[in-house]
């Protein structure tokens, strides 16, 4: 999209957003009765990926199976990055040889797998891999459930600026996904080890779970020290941060317990900033850790405030920005959540606050935590090791983020 074009999106929709108070059309009254079917287009599709095979392996025969949906999400990133700036493909395509040598040799090879069994550039794959360092826009929550434990959800809200569609409005990459979603389990000798939400042709991990051990969910933090400042310092030949699909990857095949997982978040150094949202299965915990790139900047965990109306008290919600920070005006997702999250939850006979599955399916089917971008919701059930993922649409009138 031209710049030109951004600027006019972005001023009309602020323009728009300052004049709607909050029951105006892009602020709703909380859903109800939304799970399982309300604004939703369809449920993804299954497959296994085979651990015990070698990499070069492993993803061939999905690559295969899916490669029509495959191929359009790759070619979609690849336009998508050249009006960026038309210098990006070719950068990355020319400098394909010493980048793949820099990148987890297992990881190179599952990428291999995708691009021989889809019959796709190499250089395609590692661009459709490494693209979802700096677009993605999400909201995420850990609640207590009333057992003892904890839910776990998220919204994936994917293309924030690539290709709006002033015709159909719509994002074209947030389109192009959509069929692309897919539900993973990861087997090691006949067994689950772990499941995700991903996207076909991605091989790292955003959404995912390990049986009654933890669940992680992934949300990107805008921050001007970002994404690309990280991959062009790996391009030029720093190579000691983690890219964030490889190291959640490592995480969910490595760790087998919530403090593992703690461990390895705050102490990697990290290609981009991020928000990682982590939940237990043992006890009811959850921790927001908000990362820069090579520190914490802050965590928060749940039962540290005393407001029940407030995040980090029986809840956590994130979305693209610091807890300890408002968000800006132009893109308020965290307080119709946070009031959603009040209106829904119940109280148990000893007085605590926890929600349903399906309240929590509720607040994420709201405006404008469902928007244009959001391509799906997950919720995850930590102690059964399961996902469930459902591709999401937005009724006009709806906020383009």
């Amino acid at each position: 999209m031209k710049i030109s074009g951004i600027l006019f999106l972005v001023s009309s929709v602020f323009t728009k957003k300052l004049q709607f108070a909050p029951s105006g059309p892009f602020h709703e009254k909380c859903q109800a009765g939304s799970y399982p079917e309300k604004r939703v287009l369809w449920r993804p599709k299954s497959a296994e990926i085979n651990l015990d095979l070698a990499p070069i392996e492993r993803w061939s025969e999905l690559a295969k199976t899916y490669s029509k949906e495959l191929h359009a999400a790759v070619n979609d990133v690849v336009v998508l990055a050249d009006k960026i700036d038309a210098k990006i493909v070719p950068f990355v395509r020319e400098k394909l040889p010493e980048l793949a040598e820099t990148l987890p040799q297992n990881y190179v090879d599952e990428m291999s797998s995708l691009s021989q069994g889809a019959g796709l550039p190499f250089g395609d794959i590692v661009l459709f891999n490494i693209f979802y360092e700096a677009f993605s826009a999400c909201t995420s929550v850990v609640a207590k459930n009333g057992s003892g434990g904890v839910h776990h959800a998220r919204n994936m809200d994917f293309g924030l600026f690539l290709g709006f569609d002033f015709k159909n409005m719509t994002w074209s990459l947030t389109e192009a996904l959509r069929p692309s979603l897919i539900h993973l389990d990861f087997l090691k000798n006949g067994e689950l080890q772990f499941s995700s939400a991903s996207f076909i042709g991605y091989v790292g991990i955003f959404t995912a779970v390990k049986k009654q051990k933890f669940s992680l969910t992934i949300n990107e933090r805008f921050n001007i020290d970002g994404g690309w400042v990280g991959i062009l310092e790996w391009i030029l030949g720093k190579h000691s941060a983690n890219w964030l699909g490889f190291l959640t990857r490592d995480l969910f095949e490595k760790c087998d317990d919530f403090r593992c997982a703690q461990d390895l978040l705050k102490t990697a150094e990290m290609v981009s900033p991020v928000y990682f949202v982590l939940a237990s299965g043992e006890r009811p915990l959850g921790e927001i850790i908000v990362r820069d790139r090579e520190d914490v900047s802050q965590t928060v965990k749940i039962g540290e405030e005393s407001d029940p109306s407030k995040s980090s008290s029986w809840f956590l919600l994130q979305t693209n920005y610091d807890p300890s920070q408002e968000p800006p005006f132009f893109d308020d997702r965290r307080h119709p959540a946070l009031k959603c999250i009040s209106e829904l939850s119940s109280e148990n006979a000893s007085g605590e606050n926890f929600i349903t599955k399906e309240a929590l399916f509720d607040v994420l089917s709201t405006k404008p935590s469902l928007n244009m971008l959001t391509v799906y919701t997950s919720l995850i059930d930590i102690q059964e090791g399961s996902i469930e993922s459902f591709v999401r649409e937005c009724p006009f009138p709806c906020t383009p983020w």
